[in-house]
């Protein structure tokens, strides 16, 4: 553990670095901030340092517009207390973003990261139709980074450790939705289960056709348990125990047709582009316990792109499809979208889904959203302040 710059003055200031200017215990309330107690228990001063700041963030590579990521910087070696003590502190963090990015002013070492509205009009024509662009025609890379560094300064309490006071770069594009309106898709051959049981591709449906959806578990109307249909919150739906649900029927009530660059192949036949939301188990364990993190069984919707090998599907009857194999393709293909009216959910290849709401994301939730998923990352450390 680096211990070259640990000094009781540098923890006091990283601890409650919103009331103390200067590395010093003079009037000191450092047990009360660094170890969160008034009396009692003593701690070492290295449970509070960290060897090394990882040299990527972790989150997504794509964000739809008008919508919020979350980012994670990274510690590796990190003492007990460090993230309980000094890493909640958001004074001890700098975090920027390029133009079309908005940075939430309470960002710690997660930072929520805003990506603006991209506007489909092309032409503006006054007393006419304007001229307007199709889904991803305004598609953009763009960057963001976040530093770790005690109360901004160069010689804090952890200085010692690897990439302190380094920004570290993320990219990440900007996905042009129409209007807010993703494009989560699959590819035209996907078939779609009717409401009378049969199957049909995707593209060879109509809007007023009707499908096989489900009411999802432990709920019992939409008015007693909103969130199984609602668009906007359906994100926030995660439960502990997998209780009753129900097959009903919904109609399609508009489509979308587009193009992809990159889709996702699960189990060598579901072809899907990674924004869409799975209804999954993640099972007991999946996930290792750290901090803020759940690692016991759990429901929840989830972006394909953060699906994994081990991850469980359903199908109509609710009966476990596990995961064996899901990759990323980066080849250009069409695909084909259905928006459906009722609970939102229908069964793509057998699988049940739900439509992609326009300003959502199906990780952002109380109980797992600390989660996080390994991404490719060409950044590297680069002076923050």
């Amino acid at each position: 553990m680096a211990k070259t710059n640990l000094s009781l003055g540098k923890l006091r200031r990283a601890t409650d670095p919103a009331n103390v200017s200067s590395d010093s215990t003079a009037n000191s309330k450092l047990r009360a901030d660094a170890a969160g107690v008034s009396s009692g228990n003593n701690f070492k001063i290295s449970e509070f340092a960290v060897d090394e700041v990882s040299s990527s963030l972790s989150g997504s590579r794509f964000m739809d517009e008008g919508t919020a990521e979350t980012y994670k910087i990274e510690f590796k070696s990190a003492g007990s207390r460090f993230l309980a003590r000094i890493a909640r502190h958001k004074e001890n963090f700098f975090w920027e973003a390029a133009t079309g990015l908005s940075v939430s002013s309470a960002n710690n070492y997660t930072g929520s990261i805003t990506a603006a509205a991209i506007s489909n009009i092309t032409t503006a024509i006054a007393g006419a139709q304007d001229s307007m662009s199709a889904a991803h025609a305004g598609d953009k890379r763009v960057s963001m980074s976040g530093a770790y560094v005690d109360d901004n300064v160069a010689t804090g309490f952890n200085a010692s450790a690897t990439n302190y006071n380094k920004k570290i770069l993320h990219l990440t594009q900007v996905e042009d939705t129409y209007n807010s309106v993703a494009i989560t898709c699959f590819t035209p051959d996907t078939k779609l289960t009717l409401a009378d049981g049969t199957q049909k591709e995707i593209q060879e449906l109509a809007i007023g056709d009707e499908l096989l959806s489900l009411r999802m578990p432990n709920a019992q109307t939409e008015d007693e348990h909103p969130v199984i249909a609602s668009e906007v919150s359906y994100a926030e739906y995660c439960i502990t125990e997998l209780g009753e649900s129900e097959i009903v029927t919904s109609k399609i009530i508009n489509m979308f047709f587009d193009f992809s660059d990159t889709y996702y192949v699960i189990n060598g036949d579901i072809k899907v582009t990674g924004e869409h939301p799975f209804f999954v188990k993640i099972p007991d364990g999946y996930y290792l316990p750290t901090e803020g993190q759940s690692s016991e069984e759990f429901w929840c919707w989830e972006y394909v792109r953060n699906l994994g090998v081990g991850q469980i599907m359903y199908d109509k009857d609710m009966k476990e499809v596990p995961i064996d194999t899901i990759e990323e393709i980066e080849k250009e293909i069409e695909i084909v979208n259905i928006d459906v009216d009722g609970n939102n959910t229908y069964f793509a290849e057998g699988i049940l889904v739900h439509n992609k709401g326009s300003s959502t994301s199906p990780v952002d939730n109380s109980a797992h959203n600390s989660l996080t998923h390994a991404i490719e990352n060409p950044g590297t450390g680069s002076d923050a302040v």
